[in-house]
């Protein structure tokens, strides 16, 4: 057999396997969309399983008989656990039905909740429950107990102070107080405290909770931070500035972060501000992962903010996309499809197998773990709005700075910067993507000005409100631009300063089709990588491009979701953060970018992408040139040599397309693999 029809028939199975695997991304893109309402129930699923290992646990004997005398002795006597111990969560569900509330008074003093559909959820109401019933036995079959509604705070209407209507600066407002910030190491986090020692002198202590990590502690980490060319306003300025960083060698995974008791106790007595960032960015990380960082570890600094005697305001950093089956996400909390305390106790007791195969019903609407344990965070904090004085932040993509404190400056390589970088180093040829929709992204250095605003606004609030304050920051409605203009702007810069040695042209694109997308997948990715591979492995080098390419396909993968669809962020309160600033605080915490030249700002974000994240040397762009136009020619011979094969396929299988092709016999013969297939005399 001749090696041009073993190509051609391998050719023909790839396209039946790229239509296969087609209608398969359409049938789960579907049932993604329409068919969510036919997923099991979370909250039936949960209250099995929970119910089960109760169960379970009480069969073993973990619960002790010594208690039930202790827990329900007096008939009369309210249970302060249920207001003090147990999750915020289950005290602001208000009852519906009093005959339907099946409390469990249980051996451990804990009250269980059985059933939460007969629940609505009203974070300014809860109630206190009297357990009357001695016998441990199933009180969802028994009405021996009491509903004693507790007086809910009366609801304040939001009024701001004199202070602030006379003038106050951010600075003013800052000078002297402590903060204490988590996530301080990661990319939104840097950029807080590099513009709080700059723009805010007079600020405080700021307190940054980092872990050991690769082998360096934590003053190491500070001492590499500090170095960053994020920094090099201060050190060549304000190096005195510095000494207002204190880093605490502590984990959001651990009860207190890992702190001693005295430690808590010192921080009580200074900080007055908490700014909560630390998350878990990996979209693809498993359930446990997820929730156990940004769900849990989001209660545990609300536990910890509630023994800081000064404390002003908590600043929570949420995500814009936490309600993805809304069409329009407001600034306001939805009801929980479940208990944030029911999700975070079977992280505790189920296994990565079990998850994994509870993660589909519990999902539901959410394309990710990520997004699904933001909304229980948010949850868990609406609920202690109640006693603090929380505030949620929601940005949108957040994309590399504007102009502070260096245009494009960006440190890694999530959201569109990965993208443009992937694609000009000719890695990503294909994405899903809708270029008529609108990119909502929002610059780091414009969603840190807001949030500092944040901080001081709420902060001055007079009297409390009766909803929790949330800002969806987010500027699409200032300066819309589609993700057709990102693709374009990026290109075509792109082509003027090629990156240092791309795997291949630079030329992808992106497309709406499903089947187009997997046959570029195919044909451009994987196939490229299998061969770069094989070299590898015959020169007996590492190999690594199939591992980069799985990874990019997951990561496109997860990104698809929210570039296929259109989304809508109403800003009321976020718009209006710019009229409540001051004298010079309008220029300095500016969060109006309604005059910002988009094609210039694009442009900065590819270059702070080479400069910071693929530290190239922008001094031998002549170089990159040279190499971008011989990757020019040499993609259009392979494309020319793969279209020949591809014509010389429909001539071998195709009568009618070779009797075309014969009439151009002088020229055709000439030409490599389509000669011989129009002009086969064994044929």
């Amino acid at each position: 057999m001749p090696p041009s029809s073993v190509i051609l028939k391998v050719i023909y199975v790839t396209i039946c396997i790229t239509s296969i695997l087609a209608i398969k991304r359409d049938e789960v893109s579907d049932y993604s969309e329409h068919e969510v309402e036919r997923i099991p129930n979370s909250n039936e699923v949960i209250n099995a399983i929970l119910g089960r290992l109760e169960r379970n646990r009480h069969s073993a004997g973990r619960f002790k008989q010594r208690n039930t005398d202790e827990d329900c002795d007096d008939s009369s006597e309210i249970l302060p656990e249920y207001t003090e111990t147990l999750p915020s969560q289950e005290r602001n569900m208000r009852q519906l039905n009093a005959k339907k509330h099946y409390p469990i008074c249980h051996f451990d003093r804990k009250i269980q909740r059985l059933n939460t559909f007969e629940y609505e959820y009203r974070p300014a109401y809860y109630e206190e429950i009297r357990c009357i019933n001695t016998d441990f036995e199933d009180i969802r079959d028994s009405n021996e107990f009491q509903v004693v509604p507790k007086r809910a705070r009366a609801p304040f209407r939001r009024s701001l102070q004199p202070s602030m209507s006379a003038g106050m600066s951010i600075n003013d407002y800052y000078r002297g107080k402590g903060v204490l910030l988590t996530g301080g190491s990661g990319f939104m986090g840097k950029v807080l405290v590099e513009k709080l020692l700059y723009s805010v002198p007079d600020i405080g202590n700021i307190y940054i909770l980092m872990r050991p990590k690769r082998g360096k502690s934590v003053y190491q980490r500070l001492e590499e931070l500090q170095r960053l060319p994020l920094f090099d306003r201060i050190r060549n300025e304000r190096p005195s500035a510095f000494k207002k960083i204190k880093v605490l060698q502590g984990d959001v995974l651990f009860e207190n972060f890992g702190l001693s008791d005295m430690d808590v106790e010192k921080l009580s007595e200074e900080i007055s501000l908490v700014f909560h960032f630390a998350a878990t960015l990996r979209l693809e990380a498993p359930l446990k992962d997820n929730v156990n960082m940004n769900t849990c570890g989001t209660q545990r600094t609300l536990n910890v903010a509630k023994r800081l005697k000064k404390l002003e305001v908590f600043v929570h950093l949420s995500t814009a996309f936490c309600y993805p089956d809304y069409k329009i996400l407001e600034e306001k909390i939805h009801p929980p499809t479940v208990l944030p305390s029911d999700i975070m106790r079977l992280i505790e007791w189920l296994d990565d197998k079990q998850l994994a195969l509870l993660t589909p019903s519990l999902l539901g609407a959410h394309p990710n773990c990520y997004t699904y344990s933001k909304r229980l965070a948010e949850s868990i904090v609406a609920n202690a709005f109640e006693t603090m004085p929380v505030v949620i932040a929601r940005p949108s993509i957040v994309c590399p700075a504007l102009s502070e404190p260096l245009p494009g400056w960006v440190d890694n390589l999530n959201g569109p910067v990965g993208l443009m970088l992937g694609a000009g180093k000719g890695a990503i040829r294909s994405m899903l993507c809708d270029g008529s929709l609108f990119a909502q992204v929002i610059p780091v250095d414009t969603a840190i000005n807001a949030i500092i605003a944040i901080g001081m606004i709420e902060g001055l609030r007079k009297e409390k409100s009766d909803v929790i304050p949330i800002y969806n920051i987010n500027t699409g409605h200032q300066k819309p631009t589609t993700w057709g203009d990102v693709l374009k702007i990026g290109k075509d810069y792109g082509r003027k300063f090629p990156l240092a040695w791309p795997l291949w042209y630079p030329n992808g694109d992106i497309t709406t089709n499903y089947a187009l997308h997997e046959f570029k997948r195919i044909f451009y990715h994987l196939l490229p990588a299998y061969c770069i591979d094989f070299l590898l492995l015959i020169t007996g080098q590492k190999r690594f491009m199939l591992r980069v390419q799985e990874r990019i396909s997951q990561g496109l993968q997860v990104l698809q979701y929210f570039t296929m669809r259109p989304w809508t962020f109403p800003c009321p309160n976020f718009d209006a953060i710019e009229s409540k600033l001051h004298g010079n605080d309008k220029t300095t915490f500016s969060t109006d970018l309604s005059n910002v030249e988009k094609e210039k700002y694009i442009q900065n974000c590819v270059e702070g992408g080479r400069l910071y994240c693929l530290k190239e040397d922008p001094t031998k762009i002549h170089l990159n040139k040279m190499y971008h136009n011989f990757l020019y020619v040499l993609d259009w011979i392979v494309k020319i040599l793969f279209s020949l094969l591809i014509f010389s396929f429909l001539a071998k299988w195709f009568e009618p397309v070779k009797d075309v092709l014969s009439l151009g016999e002088p020229v055709v013969k000439l030409l490599p693999f389509l000669g011989p297939a129009v002009f086969d005399k064994s044929s």
